[in-house]
């Protein structure tokens, strides 16, 4: 047979036999094509037909506007956001001498927070999670291309995606419903929202700030340091309205006296109640209740739960008026208008301290006329709770009838500085 010489489309020179084999490949190659596209693949590239089938558009002006529109809604969703959450937060400074149980990354960090407090990742694991599954996440993300030349990478690209998102969430939820279901994270997230407050109170108040920053000036405020201290050296055996001082529960139950409100009249009115003193909110859990053997019960128990109880009407209204004089030593800032239109009846009450009352000074010093402890002069005052805490055991005080608590200030477990940080804060005087 004669075969007849003709040109393709590209101007080569070709047999006809040739023609045929070349149509046949051209065929076979959209074939392919088809399948791949249908299969989600990029591997077209060379075949030529997509420049046929997708053909070019300029970016601008209709991509272009697109991408706006695209980019406004997002910075239109940002400013809502800002808006219904007051802005960006404005924290306390962070303080590395105190460890901060509220202290949490960003929520997109949430996950790998969440995996870092895994207890299979605990001590010397914890590299794992720190260091090496993000590692391999990154090195996978580097290898996504080239898997997806092929079907199978293609698939594995698709799951480990939807793996990842979902192991992500799962993460990030886990870590949010752990906090909202843990009393004492709640209570530290409060406590952290209090101090916060505090430090822009602070700035605001101030004329400028120190070379140290508001972290310095933080260290000296009795508001942010009392309830530190009193949780670090005072929860041990006291609350404070039933927590540790920074809203969290204690870790043992209390075995001395709660002191919110000390020194006020209600504290010192139910201290003085037959019904509430040998409770544990005031010295139920005290060697005052409770002695050891050979020990006796504390006169001052004896006093409330026998000889009070007892007491006529009108022993009770001296009662009350001892409680508004014996308060009104304390000169606490939160009742100084009820203790100054009450001068009267608190005048009244010293008197009934003496003999010519409810004879406290017979085992109490006051106004220098008699002896003995504690000395009620100055109660609850600034200064008789510095010195109180400094050594409780002094003869001023307790004595040799201390129940347990350390000499702070003689011990140098606390400096002045601190000491006084912790009265100002449980009498209310922190500016």
């Amino acid at each position: 047979m004669v075969e007849w010489a003709t040109l393709n489309r590209s101007g080569e020179f070709m047999w006809p036999r040739d023609a045929a084999a070349k149509a046949g490949q051209v065929r076979r190659r959209a074939v392919r094509h088809e399948r791949l596209r249908g299969e989600g693949s990029a591997g077209t590239a060379g075949t030529g037909l997509e420049e046929a089938s997708s053909p070019v558009t300029a970016w601008f002006p209709g991509q272009a506007w697109r991408d706006a529109a695209a980019c406004a809604a997002f910075l239109s969703a940002m400013m809502v956001i800002t808006v219904v959450a007051g802005g960006a937060p404005l924290e306390a400074p962070a303080d590395v001498s105190v460890a901060d149980p509220s202290a949490r990354p960003e929520w997109y960090f949430l996950f790998l927070f969440r995996l870092l407090h895994l207890e299979i990742f605990a001590g010397s694991r914890q590299f794992i999670p720190a260091m090496v599954l993000p590692g391999a996440a990154f090195g996978f993300l580097i290898l996504m291309p080239f898997l997806a030349r092929w079907k199978f990478g293609h698939r594995v690209n698709v799951f480990a995606v939807c793996a990842g998102v979902a192991g992500y969430g799962l993460l990030t939820a886990w870590t949010w419903v752990h906090d909202w279901r843990d009393p004492g994270q709640r209570a530290a997230m409060v406590q952290a929202k209090k101090e916060a407050t505090r430090a822009r109170t602070l700035a605001v108040k101030m004329d400028g700030l120190p070379s140290g920053g508001m972290a310095a000036v933080l260290a000296g405020d009795a508001y942010t340091q009392g309830p530190r201290l009193f949780a670090q050296k005072c929860a041990s055996c006291h609350a404070y309205d039933g927590h540790n001082g920074q809203g969290r529960p204690l870790a043992t139950p209390a075995s001395a006296a709660d002191l919110a409100g000390f020194g006020s009249r209600q504290w010192l009115s139910e201290f003085l109640d037959p019904a509430h003193l040998v409770t544990p909110k005031y010295w139920g859990g005290t060697g005052f209740v409770k002695p050891s053997e050979g020990e006796k019960v504390s006169k001052m128990v004896t006093f409330v739960t026998e000889d009070v109880a007892g007491y006529s009407a009108v022993e009770k209204s001296h009662l009350e008026k001892v409680v508004l004089a014996l308060s009104g030593e304390a000169g606490l800032p939160g009742q100084a208008a009820v203790d100054a239109r009450d001068a009267t009846l608190i005048e009244e009450g010293r008197r009934l301290l003496g003999e010519e009352g409810l004879a406290c000074t017979d085992c109490h010093a006051w106004r220098e006329e008699t002896s003995g402890r504690p000395v009620l002069d100055g109660w609850g005052s600034r200064q008789w709770m510095i010195d109180f805490i400094h050594d409780p055991a002094h003869d001023r005080f307790y004595g040799t009838r201390n129940d347990r608590m350390p000499s702070y200030g003689v011990k140098g477990e606390l400096t002045p500085d601190q000491i006084g940080m912790i009265v100002d804060w449980l009498r209310g005087d922190a500016p």
